[in-house]
């Protein structure tokens, strides 16, 4: 058999025969289901080992956490909640989706705890580049409505609760256009906040 035809089937059984287990990159939910777990575990090692290197967490209202902020975010959020699962997730290429009820003392205090959250994990190569949290509409109109009938109208971290409804709103809308171009506009625009 000549040189050539070796080579060209040598070229079509690597491209056929499945890579070894260890070489198998995990499914992007296997990934973000395991930040939920060791979350659950309070193991933060274990949860900072699935961030990349260049990662970041952006809030409701558009606030960013780079890396070197990840472990007090990290820590701070297994502190604060009681559960860590995934509700209603999705799975687009290299991005999960999933919902979660969240209570805190503002939203009890205004009368609509829980609020849900929406998030979008971007997954690569088995590594957590980005989560970016928002409020659907429906639960926006709600904080809205409740806050419009306080005298005098509540706060939240600081700012009048019609300022937090109106950055939560914009950053809403640019999750939902971000999910929609697969990150495309937060990779041209950054918006780091230091």
């Amino acid at each position: 058999m000549k040189p050539s035809v070796l080579l060209a089937v040598a070229v079509l059984v690597a491209a056929i025969v499945p890579a070894p287990a260890d070489e198998i990159e995990p499914s992007p939910l296997s990934v973000v289901q395991a930040l939920m777990d060791a979350e659950g575990e309070t193991d933060l090692e274990l949860a900072l080992s699935l961030f990349t290197n260049d990662a970041f967490i952006v809030n409701v209202v558009g606030d960013r956490t780079v890396s070197a902020q990840l472990p007090r975010f990290l820590e701070l959020d297994m502190w604060l909640n009681e559960s860590f699962e995934l509700g209603h997730a999705t799975v687009e290429r290299n991005r999960v989706a999933w919902t979660k009820p969240i209570t805190a003392p503002f939203y009890e205090h205004i009368g609509v705890a829980p609020i849900r959250f929406a998030f979008s994990a971007d997954v690569r190569n088995g590594k957590i580049r980005s989560i970016v949290a928002h409020m659907p509409p429906d639960e926006i109109a709600r904080i809205e409505d409740a806050c419009r009938q306080r005298t005098p109208e509540p706060r939240i971290y600081g700012n009048t609760c019609s300022t937090f409804v109106e950055r939560i709103k914009v950053e809403s809308a640019f999750a939902t256009t971000e999910a929609a171009t697969n990150g495309a506009v937060r990779d041209r625009f950054d918006t780091r906040v230091d």
